[in-house]
């Protein structure tokens, strides 16, 4: 809760989180550290993946989850799959309503500022008329805007398919080394006036893993400050997400977008 406090005393405004992450704990942290910020901060979670399980033992096995969540984002397709069998997506209205209700009370809001969809398929926004029943919640006053986020551009570029669907946001991971097609889908967010969320820059912390917290990379900047960089200025994208869990890797983050960052 120390590192929430001082990110907002830092001047981040913008917290994205999952009904998934923590099984739920993630939400509540943010809830319990933003409420007295509240009108300073926008607050952006995402849902419609949960847990092949059942709600006891995710409970108990929370911390598990989390570490397997985390290292799949990086870690071999194998682990990837292992990660996929466990979670399953439901994008019905019936759901998504409920895991709004649920969202909100965890974050002790009364609206979320943006609801995402957690890697839906073409078939669930086509079939399941997901976004359709975030219109009506953002009729309702539930939310303020809804998109869509997903764990790499392909995943994107198949759920979108003729890109006719109406949403405010897209959240993709945008770093050094991602697909060219990934200039293809910021131009299509771009023409469309979408904001583009740009996730794992540091490709999942592999920067600061290999020294790019401390080694300087161009003479004014460490390589992870330079990726930081890098992602924001690209078009179309509104704000990056970087992950942390150390008040100094955070403060380097901070300071890569400080134009007097020697």
């Amino acid at each position: 809760m120390t590192l929430l406090e001082h990110a907002v005393d830092r001047g981040v405004t913008f917290f994205d989180t999952a009904d998934i992450y923590m099984a739920g704990e993630s939400e509540r942290l943010l809830g319990e550290v933003l409420a007295s910020h509240r009108a300073r901060v926008v607050i952006a979670t995402k849902v419609g993946l949960g847990w092949r399980l059942p709600p006891a033992v995710v409970a108990h096995a929370r911390p598990y989850l989390w570490s397997l969540a985390r290292r799949a984002t990086t870690g071999s397709g194998v682990l990837r799959r292992f990660r996929g069998w466990f979670r399953r997506g439901d994008y019905s209205p019936g759901y998504l309503r409920a895991a709004v209700e649920a969202s909100l009370s965890r974050l002790r809001t009364d609206r979320i500022d943006l609801l995402q969809l957690h890697s839906p398929t073409a078939a669930a926004l086509d079939r399941d008329g997901a976004l359709e029943t975030l219109e009506r919640l953002a009729a309702e006053g539930k939310i303020r805007f809804f998109g869509l986020g997903f764990g790499t551009a392909a995943q994107a570029q198949h759920a979108l398919g003729d890109g006719r669907r109406r949403f405010s946001t897209l959240q993709i991971p945008v770093s050094r080394g991602v697909p060219a097609t990934i200039d293809d889908l910021l131009a299509w967010a771009q023409a469309r006036a979408i904001g583009v969320i740009a996730n794992q820059p540091l490709r999942g912390g592999e920067l600061l893993r290999a020294g790019g917290a401390s080694t300087r990379h161009d003479g004014r900047r460490t390589l992870a400050q330079s990726a930081i960089r890098l992602a924001a200025g690209l078009p179309a994208v509104s704000t990056v997400i970087v992950g942390t869990t150390s008040v100094t890797h955070l403060d380097e983050s901070v300071a890569a977008l400080d134009e007097n960052t020697t």
